[in-house]
Protein backbone atom coordinates (compact mmCIF):
# COMPACT_ATOMS: atom_id res chain seq x y z
CA UNK A 1 0.00 0.00 0.00
CA UNK A 2 1.36 3.39 -1.21
CA UNK A 3 1.45 6.38 1.65
CA UNK A 4 -1.17 8.47 1.47
CA UNK A 5 0.23 11.93 1.20
CA UNK A 6 -1.21 15.00 2.69
CA UNK A 7 -2.35 16.82 -0.23
CA UNK A 8 -5.60 17.20 -0.44
CA UNK A 9 -6.25 18.64 -3.70
CA UNK A 10 -7.41 15.33 -5.11
CA UNK A 11 -10.68 15.93 -3.37
CA UNK A 12 -11.07 19.25 -4.26
CA UNK A 13 -10.42 18.17 -7.63
CA UNK A 14 -13.36 15.65 -7.52
CA UNK A 15 -15.65 18.23 -5.80
CA UNK A 16 -14.91 20.49 -8.63
CA UNK A 17 -15.40 17.68 -11.17
CA UNK A 18 -18.69 16.48 -9.53
CA UNK A 19 -19.86 20.40 -9.56
CA UNK A 20 -19.65 20.30 -13.40
CA UNK A 21 -21.53 17.23 -13.82
CA UNK A 22 -24.00 18.44 -12.04
CA UNK A 23 -24.13 21.86 -13.86
CA UNK A 24 -23.96 20.21 -17.34
CA UNK A 25 -26.51 17.76 -16.18
CA UNK A 26 -29.03 20.61 -15.34
CA UNK A 27 -28.36 22.57 -18.77
CA UNK A 28 -28.20 19.55 -20.80
CA UNK A 29 -29.67 19.99 -24.44
CA UNK A 30 -29.44 16.45 -25.94
CA UNK A 31 -26.92 17.91 -28.71
CA UNK A 32 -24.17 15.05 -29.21
CA UNK A 33 -21.40 17.94 -28.38
CA UNK A 34 -23.29 18.64 -24.86
CA UNK A 35 -23.34 14.80 -24.34
CA UNK A 36 -19.90 14.29 -25.34
CA UNK A 37 -19.09 16.93 -22.48
CA UNK A 38 -20.79 15.34 -20.03
CA UNK A 39 -19.76 11.84 -20.70
CA UNK A 40 -15.94 13.19 -20.75
CA UNK A 41 -16.78 15.27 -17.40
CA UNK A 42 -18.29 11.87 -16.05
CA UNK A 43 -15.05 9.54 -16.82
CA UNK A 44 -12.77 11.82 -15.16
CA UNK A 45 -15.03 12.38 -12.53
CA UNK A 46 -14.95 8.37 -11.92
CA UNK A 47 -10.91 8.14 -12.80
CA UNK A 48 -10.31 10.64 -9.39
CA UNK A 49 -13.01 8.93 -7.30
CA UNK A 50 -11.63 5.13 -8.32
CA UNK A 51 -8.37 5.42 -5.88
CA UNK A 52 -10.69 6.72 -3.39
CA UNK A 53 -13.09 3.74 -3.23
CA UNK A 54 -9.98 1.54 -3.30
CA UNK A 55 -8.78 2.74 -0.08
CA UNK A 56 -12.15 2.79 1.75
CA UNK A 57 -12.68 -1.18 0.55
CA UNK A 58 -9.61 -1.66 2.19
CA UNK A 59 -10.60 0.34 5.42
CA UNK A 60 -13.74 -2.66 6.28
CA UNK A 61 -10.84 -5.20 5.68
CA UNK A 62 -7.88 -4.51 7.44
CA UNK A 63 -7.48 -3.41 11.74
CA UNK A 64 -6.64 0.47 11.31
CA UNK A 65 -4.66 0.06 14.21
CA UNK A 66 -1.87 -1.65 12.69
CA UNK A 67 -1.86 0.22 9.44
CA UNK A 68 -1.26 3.95 9.89
CA UNK A 69 -1.50 4.31 6.14
CA UNK A 70 -5.17 3.65 6.04
CA UNK A 71 -5.74 5.47 9.55
CA UNK A 72 -3.98 8.48 8.53
CA UNK A 73 -6.06 8.30 4.75
CA UNK A 74 -9.26 8.01 7.04
CA UNK A 75 -8.82 10.91 9.11
CA UNK A 76 -7.77 13.29 5.97
CA UNK A 77 -11.04 11.70 4.37
CA UNK A 78 -13.17 13.03 7.59
CA UNK A 79 -11.13 16.41 7.91
CA UNK A 80 -12.08 16.99 4.32
CA UNK A 81 -15.55 15.79 4.73
CA UNK A 82 -16.36 15.56 1.22
CA UNK A 83 -19.94 15.43 -0.18
CA UNK A 84 -21.03 13.51 -2.91
CA UNK A 85 -23.59 10.65 -4.39
CA UNK A 86 -22.91 8.31 -1.47
CA UNK A 87 -20.20 10.06 0.69
CA UNK A 88 -22.51 9.92 3.86
CA UNK A 89 -22.87 6.10 4.05
CA UNK A 90 -19.26 5.82 3.22
CA UNK A 91 -18.11 8.45 6.67
CA UNK A 92 -20.91 6.11 8.82
CA UNK A 93 -18.21 3.31 8.08
CA UNK A 94 -15.50 4.86 8.48
CA UNK A 95 -16.61 6.51 12.18
CA UNK A 96 -17.91 3.47 13.16
CA UNK A 97 -14.57 1.44 12.06
CA UNK A 98 -12.25 4.06 14.37
CA UNK A 99 -14.79 4.47 17.14
CA UNK A 100 -12.70 1.92 19.28
CA UNK A 101 -9.37 2.67 18.17
CA UNK A 102 -7.23 5.10 20.97
CA UNK A 103 -6.90 9.06 19.18
CA UNK A 104 -3.85 11.24 18.93
CA UNK A 105 -4.40 14.30 19.68
CA UNK A 106 -4.36 15.62 16.07
CA UNK A 107 -7.09 13.14 15.54
CA UNK A 108 -8.93 14.16 18.58
CA UNK A 109 -9.17 17.93 16.74
CA UNK A 110 -9.94 16.14 13.74
CA UNK A 111 -13.16 15.38 14.90
CA UNK A 112 -13.58 17.95 17.04
CA UNK A 113 -13.49 19.99 14.43
CA UNK A 114 -15.69 18.52 12.74
CA UNK A 115 -18.45 18.21 15.15
CA UNK A 116 -18.23 21.98 15.02
CA UNK A 117 -18.28 22.59 11.73
CA UNK A 118 -21.61 20.16 11.49
CA UNK A 119 -23.29 22.04 14.17
CA UNK A 120 -22.52 25.03 12.13
CA UNK A 121 -23.47 24.39 8.80
CA UNK A 122 -25.67 20.82 8.52
CA UNK A 123 -25.86 17.76 9.70
CA UNK A 124 -26.50 15.40 7.23
CA UNK A 125 -27.03 11.61 7.92
CA UNK A 126 -24.03 10.68 9.71
CA UNK A 127 -24.71 13.38 12.17
CA UNK A 128 -25.11 10.91 15.14
CA UNK A 129 -22.10 8.53 14.31
CA UNK A 130 -19.99 12.10 14.37
CA UNK A 131 -21.41 12.77 17.85
CA UNK A 132 -20.77 9.22 18.80
CA UNK A 133 -17.46 9.82 19.09
CA UNK A 134 -17.18 12.79 21.34
CA UNK A 135 -16.73 11.17 24.73
CA UNK A 136 -13.10 10.11 23.02
CA UNK A 137 -12.24 13.48 21.85
CA UNK A 138 -14.05 15.90 24.95
CA UNK A 139 -12.38 19.00 26.86
CA UNK A 140 -13.55 21.48 28.77
CA UNK A 141 -12.88 23.71 26.26
CA UNK A 142 -14.75 21.97 23.46
CA UNK A 143 -17.37 21.47 25.51
CA UNK A 144 -18.09 24.99 25.85
CA UNK A 145 -17.68 25.66 22.67
CA UNK A 146 -20.68 22.99 21.42
CA UNK A 147 -22.46 24.92 24.83
CA UNK A 148 -22.10 28.32 23.34
CA UNK A 149 -23.67 27.18 20.24
CA UNK A 150 -27.05 25.89 21.79
CA UNK A 151 -27.19 29.31 22.66
CA UNK A 152 -27.52 30.64 19.01
CA UNK A 153 -30.42 32.65 17.57
CA UNK A 154 -29.71 30.28 14.61
CA UNK A 155 -32.83 27.39 15.22
CA UNK A 156 -31.27 25.06 13.24
CA UNK A 157 -27.53 25.78 15.02
CA UNK A 158 -29.04 25.27 18.42
CA UNK A 159 -31.00 22.20 17.73
CA UNK A 160 -27.79 20.76 16.45
CA UNK A 161 -25.53 21.82 19.16
CA UNK A 162 -28.16 20.49 22.01
CA UNK A 163 -28.65 17.00 20.13
CA UNK A 164 -24.75 16.89 20.06
CA UNK A 165 -24.16 17.68 24.50
CA UNK A 166 -26.45 14.93 25.02
CA UNK A 167 -22.90 12.97 23.89
CA UNK A 168 -21.21 14.20 26.25
CA UNK A 169 -20.52 13.24 30.03
CA UNK A 170 -23.49 14.49 32.31
CA UNK A 171 -20.38 16.48 34.66
CA UNK A 172 -18.73 18.08 31.42
CA UNK A 173 -20.64 21.07 32.25
CA UNK A 174 -19.60 21.23 35.83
Amino acid sequence: MKPVARNLSYEVDVKQLHDAIQLMAKTLNLQATSISVWMQAREELHELIDPVEALIEACETVNLADDDDLRRFVFEYLEVDPYYYWSGHIKEKLLTKIKKLDFSEEECEIIRALVLRRIEKRALREFKHICRLIRKVETKGFHESVMDRSKSRDSRVKRRAEFALGYFYEDMGS
